[in-house]
């Protein structure tokens, strides 16, 4: 039998992920992109995995999860650019433990001597560190390893419409969906990157 065949719109971390994820499934996966590493956000996005301000809980607690056993594996190969960095997390009010955190393995209560001025609570956690860099190429070449097709699409994807589009569409436009999806709740907001000397700092907080 033909595979079934899938679009999936973007090729940041998101479109990317779910190709190769489609492909490991026995699908037939086309990316239509505008752009790819490394002129797009995902390449110079600031990436530790950590749950947070994000909702509906109970799928951010299942989806995290699996994300987190997805980049455990990962980490023993150099060319993924994932590995494991202590994350320490403070607060100046009581807060409850997150729920995701039971399934780490890490999770260790921070006493106040290790806490900075000000803060009253706080725990430290061994979480995924991301080096998209070095990340996404990997995706790239595994996506194309797995037999994916990528189609350069100068103006982007329009519309769903979009006759050369297959039947199956899976949106990872990120802010194109704004238009694409003709979705007002959609909107870009502004970030800034800065590279630095690192003084000497071996965790994220």
């Amino acid at each position: 039998m033909d595979k079934p065949r899938v679009t999936v719109i973007g090729a940041g971390v998101i479109g990317l992920s779910t190709a190769v994820c489609l492909l490991d499934n026995g699908y037939d996966v086309t990316v239509f992109t505008k752009d790819e590493h490394p002129a797009i956000t995902s390449s110079v996005a600031a990436a530790i995995w950590f749950p947070y301000e994000a909702a509906p809980e109970e799928k951010v607690n299942e989806w995290g999860i699996r994300t987190f056993e997805v980049y455990g594996p990962l980490s023993d190969d150099a060319d993924t650019g994932v590995s494991f960095i202590e994350c320490r997390w403070v607060s100046d009010h009581d807060f409850v433990r997150p729920r995701w955190s039971l399934k780490v393995g890490s999770y260790e209560l921070l006493p106040r001597s290790r806490l900075p001025d000000g803060y009253t609570h706080g725990f430290t956690v061994r979480v995924p560190l991301i080096e998209t860099p070095v990340y996404m190429p990997y995706l790239q070449r595994r996506f194309a390893r797995e037999g994916g097709t990528t189609r350069i699409v100068a103006d982007g994807v329009r519309s769903f419409d979009d006759g050369e589009l297959d039947s199956i569409v899976v949106n990872c436009s990120g802010i194109g969906a704004a238009e694409l999806a003709n979705d007002p709740h959609v909107f870009p907001i502004r970030g800034q990157v800065v590279s630095v000397s690192n003084p000497g700092i071996t965790y994220a907080i």
